[in-house]
């Protein structure tokens, strides 16, 4: 396979050492990282400013972690596809180019999977179908028309600035997606408030996901193939998300006692990037190399993403024990070192470790590693996450 312009950055020459292309590999995941530590305290804010709507309506909190990791995993796909096609040299270089190629896949798929979130937690919550289905799609639409333009110009823009978008892309889509699914949410549930237009938006998401997936398979080709493939990283994805809701639902109690319960959203989002910028990675050499040639340099690139996101770890212990003060609530300083630290340094390396090993099976089995392992590796993080975060709360606690 040929070599493309990001080849030297990959480090296939140079495997180990922290030089050139190495030191910048983690100088880049730290930055992108550390701007999602930034988003994380904004998010903060906007989740304590919409905090009546939390409490007011309970669909908004039925939907949030599914969907929430829809945006995050979507877009993280969308930016590694454009990844991918500028470092292999083909297809659009311009925004508005990559945006027409680009967002129809993303436009379905989030729709369809819209619709598989939505029932899930309609069964789950009690909430009525019907009206899980009309903020769903209202929610998505308000997204997609905000983080596909934002989306294309971060790809664009840092691969043209000489920086490796895999790099950057994921934390920062991944944190943007969490903190514009709230109000998108918030606006949703006032606009279902009447019954008319809780149907009519039902209606037509549901009118819009069957249509672009009849259309997408009527086109085939790439639309077709990158469709399938997310649709079936989301169903896999809601299915892992619950299981990870349950445990830290379970948890809930002890991770309040050991001082951890207002950070853990953060800890697992943080280290859910790092694993996912390894993902990404991956996939990129895997289309630029093939899958023989992954294996050698994965330990390099666990390296660089723990290497990258140990500052990050301690900054979100420094916010874990401010914020803690604020709220009042339990504190277990040297205890939340280890737990944030020591478990999130864990947690990456495992995540890592999987999402080379999700780029590899997917690419086994016949998926696109940008579109199947992206949205899946967050899920499989956050509820790896939770066991660790969970297991060491009980010793500090």
């Amino acid at each position: 396979m040929r070599r493309g312009p990001w080849g030297a950055l990959l480090g296939l020459r140079r495997p180990w050492g922290l030089r050139g292309p190495r030191l910048r590999h983690v100088l880049e995941i730290m930055s992108g990282v550390l701007i999602a530590n930034v988003g994380d305290i904004f998010n903060v804010f906007v989740s304590a400013y919409f905090a009546w709507a939390l409490r007011t309506y309970p669909i908004i909190l039925a939907l949030l972690p599914g969907l929430a990791n829809l945006r995050g995993g979507n877009m993280s796909a969308m930016a590694a596809r454009i990844s991918t096609r500028l470092q292999l040299g083909i297809g659009e270089t311009s925004i508005s180019g990559v945006m027409r190629s680009e967002a129809p896949a993303a436009v379905v798929a989030s729709f369809a999977a819209s619709v598989i979130i939505a029932l899930m937690a309609a069964a789950a919550s009690g909430i009525s179908g019907l009206r899980a289905i009309a903020a769903a799609g209202i929610s998505s639409a308000l997204v997609l028309v905000a983080m596909i333009p934002f989306t294309v110009f971060v790809a664009v823009w840092v691969y043209r600035r000489g920086v490796n978008p895999d790099n950057v892309a994921a934390p920062v889509l991944t944190v943007v997606g969490d903190i514009v699914s709230i109000p998108s949410l918030v606006l949703a549930a006032l606009l279902i408030a009447s019954r008319s237009v809780e149907g009519i938006a039902a209606f037509l998401t549901l009118w819009a996901a069957f249509t672009g997936l009849v259309v997408a398979a009527r086109l085939g080709g790439r639309l077709a193939s990158t469709v399938r493939d997310l649709v079936v990283a989301m169903i896999l994805t809601a299915v892992v998300e619950s299981i990870a809701g349950g445990v830290l639902s379970r948890a809930r109690a002890v991770l309040y006692t050991a001082g951890l319960i207002h950070i853990v959203a953060s800890l697992l989002e943080d280290t859910g990037a790092s694993a996912s910028v390894v993902t990404s990675r991956s996939s990129t050499i895997i289309h630029l190399y093939g899958p023989e040639r992954l294996l050698a340099y994965a330990p390099a690139m666990m390296a660089e993403a723990l290497l990258g996101t140990l500052p990050n770890l301690l900054v979100l212990t420094g916010l874990g024990i401010a914020w803690g003060r604020i709220l009042g609530l339990p504190l277990h300083p040297r205890g939340m070192l280890t737990a944030i630290v020591g478990g999130g340094s864990l947690i990456v390396a495992l995540g890592s470790a999987m999402g080379v090993g999700v780029a590899a099976a997917a690419y086994k089995l016949s998926l696109d590693p940008d579109n199947a392992a992206l949205p899946l590796i967050t899920a499989l993080v956050d509820l790896t996450g939770s066991l660790v975060i969970a297991t060491l709360a009980r010793g500090v606690a």
